[in-house]
C-alpha cells in the first residue's frame, strides 16, 4: 500500500518541520506544491495573491498525476490521524473494505493553553497542543481517498462525484493549527494569509477572513487559554 501527502506551502518556514514530523512517519510520498501566483488585490495593487480556484487546479493536478493506493490531501497547518492519536493511521487504512473510499477527517482548532509549553519544532505537533474548539459541522473534512475515488473540492471540504455509502464510518481526527501559536495567529494569518487575498476571492466570497487587528486575535487566545481537551491522546 502507498500512502501520498499532497499539499500547498507559502512560506511555510515555521509549520515545515512539524509537518514532516507528523507525516513523514506513515506516508510514503509528501508533494509540496510551492508555486506563487500573481494577480490582483482589493485595493488594485498586484502582487502575490492568494487564489483558492487557482490552488485547487494545482492540487487536482497533482492528484491526478499521482500512482498511490490513498491520497491524503491538507494545508500546511492540518495534521490528521486515526483517533486516538498514537493508532497506527497505516494500519487503519490497510483495514478500510474496498468498497469504503473515503474518510472524513474532524478538525479541531486547536489554542494555546494556559498550561503548554513553547512548541518544539523538533517533536511531533499533536501532542504538544491538544486544547481548543471541537469540530465545526461545516469542517469535517473528506480528505483521506482512494486514488480516483472523486474530484477534490475547494479547501478540501467537499469530495465530488462520491456515493455516501463510500464513506468509511469510523472518521478520522484533525488538530488545524492556524491558531496554535502567537506566530501563527498573527505573522503568518495577517501577512501570509489576509494580505494576500486576491480581489476575485473577495468577490467570490470563499475562504473569506475577517481582517481583525492583533490586538483582537490576541484577546481571542487569551478567552481560549483554558479550553477544553479536544485531541484524545492514546495511553502511553
Amino acid at each position: 500500500m502507498k500512502i501520498e501527502v499532497i499539499t500547498c506551502f507559502y512560506r511555510e518556514h515555521y509549520l515545515a518541520p512539524l509537518f514532516m514530523q507528523h507525516y513523514e512517519t506513515w506516508v510514503d510520498k509528501i508533494t509540496i506544491i510551492t508555486e506563487k501566483l500573481h494577480g490582483t488585490k482589493p485595493d488594485g495593487s498586484s502582487g502575490c495573491v492568494l487564489n483558492d480556484h487557482t490552488k485547487m487546479g494545482w492540487i487536482r493536478d497533482a492528484v491526478s498525476k499521482s500512482n498511490a493506493d490513498w491520497i491524503v490531501v491538507v494545508d500546511a497547518d492540518e495534521f490528521v490521524f486515526p483517533a486516538p492519536y498514537g493508532t497506527d493511521p497505516r494500519d487503519f487504512l490497510e483495514s478500510v473494505p474496498a468498497n469504503r473510499r473515503f474518510v472524513v477527517a474532524e478538525m479541531c482548532r486547536v489554542w494555546t493553553h494556559a498550561s503548554d509549553a513553547d512548541v518544539d519544532l523538533m517533536k511531533p505537533p499533536v501532542p504538544q497542543r491538544i486544547h481548543g474548539e471541537a469540530p465545526h459541522p461545516d469542517y469535517k473534512k473528506p480528505c483521506i481517498f482512494r486514488r480516483g475515488t472523486g474530484t477534490v473540492g475547494i479547501g478540501m471540504h467537499n469530495l465530488h462525484d462520491t456515493k455516501p455509502e463510500w464513506e468509511h464510518p469510523v472518521r478520522w481526527s484533525g488538530a488545524h493549527w492556524q491558531s496554535a501559536t502567537r506566530l501563527l495567529r498573527n505573522e503568518r494569518r495577517m501577512v501570509d494569509r489576509i494580505s494576500r487575498i486576491s480581489k476575485e476571492q473577495y468577490d467570490w466570497q470563499i475562504a473569506y477572513i475577517p481582517l481583525p487587528d492583533e490586538a483582537k486575535i490576541e484577546a481571542e487566545a487569551k478567552a481560549h487559554e483554558n479550553d477544553p481537551v479536544v485531541i484524545a491522546l492514546a495511553a502511553p
